[in-house]
């Protein structure tokens, strides 16, 4: 049964699926340059994660090595039998660990050939673009959060209010005019349509698995 519990388990996923890691962590940002900057913080957080549980597996067998050279030299009938209790825990640890860690490669692999993808659509990256890309995704950001207002509360929220009011004069004024035109407004935010990851781009963009490895 340990065997047939440990084969199901392969098709388990402790962590987000990959679609769900593309399309609803990734994706659901409103500008391309929102989703580049998801994706890296991504990135980050999953190769902070993978070196913390990698280390954290290399101390794991030291553990059992170390368990199994003091059961070696006890005669001390209680010692060896928490000993043998602290061994079968460590075991039974060993495959939890080691899904984890691939879980996390797997995610690393994701967001990194998002990023990289999505690296390629922004272009330039001179401070002056990046600027305008990271304004361009306040103001989708505010409108997103009025359009919403509009939809769902039939009026402006106080935070919506705020967010709109931290906007430099400019864009502030730019989206103050379009919301004279409520109808429009909401039907431009329903109409527009996110950008999308080539997936066949994506798939053939492939990652020598032991670069990550280099990584620790």
């Amino acid at each position: 049964m340990i065997n047939k519990i440990n084969e199901l388990l392969k098709d388990f996923k402790g962590t987000q699926s990959s679609f769900q890691n593309q399309y609803f962590v990734v994706q659901k940002q409103g500008t391309k340059y929102a989703q580049f900057i998801q994706a890296l913080r991504e990135l980050s957080s999953r190769v902070d994660n993978l070196r913390t549980q990698t280390f954290s597996y290399q101390r794991h067998l030291i553990d059992i090595e170390e368990i199994e050279y003091k059961l070696s030299k006890t005669n001390n009938d209680f010692e060896k039998r928490r000993l043998e209790i602290d061994y079968k825990e460590k075991m039974f640890q060993t495959e939890p660990l080691k899904r984890s860690i691939k879980e996390t490669e797997e995610d690393v692999e994701l967001f990194y050939k998002t990023a990289i993808l999505l690296k390629e659509e922004i272009g330039d990256t001179s401070k002056e673009h990046l600027l305008e890309l990271e304004i361009d995704m306040w103001k989708d950001k505010v409108r997103r959060n009025i359009a919403l207002d509009w939809q769902i509360n039939g009026g402006l929220s106080k935070s919506s209010y705020e967010f709109l009011d931290s906007l430099p004069n400019k864009e502030k004024k730019e989206i103050v005019e379009e919301m004279k035109n409520q109808e429009k407004f909401i039907f431009d935010f329903e109409k527009k349509e996110t950008f999308e990851i080539d997936m066949k781009k994506f798939n053939n963009l492939t990652i020598d698995k032991d670069e990550i490895k280099k990584l620790l």
